[in-house]
């Protein structure tokens, strides 16, 4: 899939790449970001809709956050800390074995450069 997106990043003038962890960390930023991008008209952005999902809790299980799996919220800036877990990527590596992770970073080394992401140690 990186090598199509970056294919795409040559091929189209107007390319545009957002990252998860982008939108995790600044759900709101990117949204109007890519409004931007699109050259909608500019707007001030107080809610953003989400889908409650089951997320990697502490414990290596699995619940929702939030609300009833599957139902779509609308966020306001307060409370979207309260649904998004920042440290997801990180719960879900600790689950991993070593072995696994040496041959992820081994296998996705064109990916990482290409997202400018750093091997998962």
């Amino acid at each position: 899939m990186s090598d199509e997106m970056e294919r795409y990043s040559k091929e189209f003038p107007r390319f545009k790449l957002i990252k998860f962890e982008d939108i995790v960390d600044r759900p709101f930023e990117v949204s109007k970001e890519l409004n931007n991008f699109l050259d909608m008209p500019p707007t001030e952005l107080n809610k953003l809709r989400f889908k409650s999902k089951k997320i990697l809790d502490n414990d290596g299980g699995h619940r929702t956050k939030y609300g009833d799996e599957n139902k779509k919220y609308w966020v306001d800036k307060d409370d979207v800390e309260k649904i998004i877990d920042k440290n997801i990527n990180n719960k879900q590596i600790k689950g991993q074995s070593g072995e696994l992770i040496e041959k992820f970073n081994r296998d996705s080394g064109r990916a990482f450069d290409f997202f400018q992401y750093s091997k998962i140690w």
